[in-house]
This record gives structure tokens, sequence and C-alpha cells, in this order.
């Protein structure tokens, strides 16, 4: 079984019950770039009995971990997915978990076995937020600076744009600070006056993520801005502490 994924959407391709792995993954990544166009990938191939897990989180990213079958702890692909998002993200839930499914030991090689979860209708492209910051310290003028971008559909291309300014400007090459997808990026200050940057899944609720991630000596945390990720914009941000 295979399972492929873009990171413009939340949609994933899985096809399972294949003689090989080439097969599998050969018909997921096509029919995910029937949808997406370029920048389709493997999330996960399982060869024999397994499951591949897809989580996603509160901003609609989905994250998969793929693992062959363990008698001993049979989630383990649900638990390292939920892990993987959390590590990396926030609100992670599992989105669906899938098996390897069955081909018969006698099995014809001319007949196709496989069957094929596709997303139905147009896959939903996610809106884009980055922030990035120079990867050593810049000239003076170009200090306490964030260079953000947002308003894109397509991550690549948002990316290469953004760290693209932050390099012609800066002079140095330039590294991402923090991102959303179809939420908001929120320019917040600690209570020493040391900026931050948090992702929130919509303005909505931009409070309580603050409140989740600002703790301890850090409180309270005081929010300076609210850069909404579906309105296009190339800026320079002053973040300056």
């Amino acid at each position: 079984m295979a399972l492929a994924y873009h990171s413009d959407t939340s949609s994933v391709w899985e096809s399972s019950a294949h003689m090989t792995a080439e097969s599998a993954e050969r018909r997921v990544l096509d029919a995910c770039a029937a949808a997406m166009g370029e920048g389709c990938a493997l999330g996960a191939t399982v060869k024999g009995v397994g499951h591949i897990a897809v989580v996603r989180d509160a901003m609609g990213i989905t994250w998969v971990k793929g693992l062959p079958f363990r008698s001993d702890d049979p989630r383990a692909a649900k638990r390292e997915a939920m892990e993987i998002c959390a590590n990396n993200s926030f609100g992670c839930v599992l989105l669906r978990e899938f098996e390897s499914g069955l081909v018969p030991l006698d099995a014809d090689g001319a007949v196709d076995y496989s069957e094929n979860i596709f997303p139905t209708g147009e896959a939903r492209r996610h809106i884009w937020a980055f922030t990035v910051r120079p990867e050593t310290p810049p000239a003076m003028q170009w200090q306490g600076k964030a260079w953000l971008v947002s308003g894109q559909q397509n991550s690549e291309q948002a990316l290469s744009q953004v760290l693209g300014k932050c390099r012609q400007d800066s002079g140095k090459e330039c590294v991402v600070e923090a991102f959303a997808a179809n939420g908001a990026l929120v320019h917040i200050k600690n209570s020493k006056g040391h900026s931050q940057w948090v992702s929130s899944a919509d303005s909505g609720s931009v409070k309580a993520r603050v409140s989740a991630v600002c703790s301890g000596a850090d409180m309270p945390c005081r929010i300076v801005a609210v850069y909404d990720a579906a309105t296009p914009r190339l800026e320079v941000v002053d973040v300056a502490d």
C-alpha cells in the first residue's frame, strides 16, 4: 500500500492490495499529480500487512505515518503520526487509518486486486503565510526585522518569494521562522519584551492560542499584530525586542 500527499492540500491519495510497492506508489502519485500538478510526494509505503495513519492539525495540514503491523503495538502508526503532528503543530486529530488490504495467496498476476481511496471533487488548497529571518546577524538596518508573505496557495512559490526578498535585503541566507495554513500568524511579545510568532487556526482563536503558548516566566504576553493568511502581502515587519 502507499499514500501520496501534497503540502498545499489536506487531501491524500491512498491505494492498497497491490502486488508490488512500485505499483502502489505509481498509482497514488499519478492520482495526486492529476489533481494537484507538480509537488506530490509519497507520505508512506507499507509492504505486507500494516497501516497508514493520517492526522490533521487545527490548520488543516496532514501528518502521515505508515508502519508494518505489530501485534505488540497494533496502533503504532496512529501513535507515531500523532506524535509527529504534536511535535510540529497543534490541535492534532486522527483523520483516518488505512489498512493494507488483501491479495490472495494464489493471486492471478493478470488481475488487479487493488483498492483506491481518492478524494472526491476538487482538492481544496491551503492559503499560506510564512515569516522568515536571516540565519546569521545582518547589517544593523536589517536587525530586528522579519519578512512576511501571505495570501498564496502555492507554498513553494510563496517561500521562494519571501526567502528571496529576505536574502536580497539582508545579504544573508534566510530561514523559516513560522508558518500558518488557512489561519493567521500572530506576532507577540512576552513579559521581557522578546518577540515570538504564533500560528493560529483562525482569527477567532488567536487569544486562546497565545494563552496556550505563553506560560511561566513569559506571562503575560502582548499581541502586537495579527496577519491573516488570506490577505496577499509581501512585507518587512519590525519585530525588534
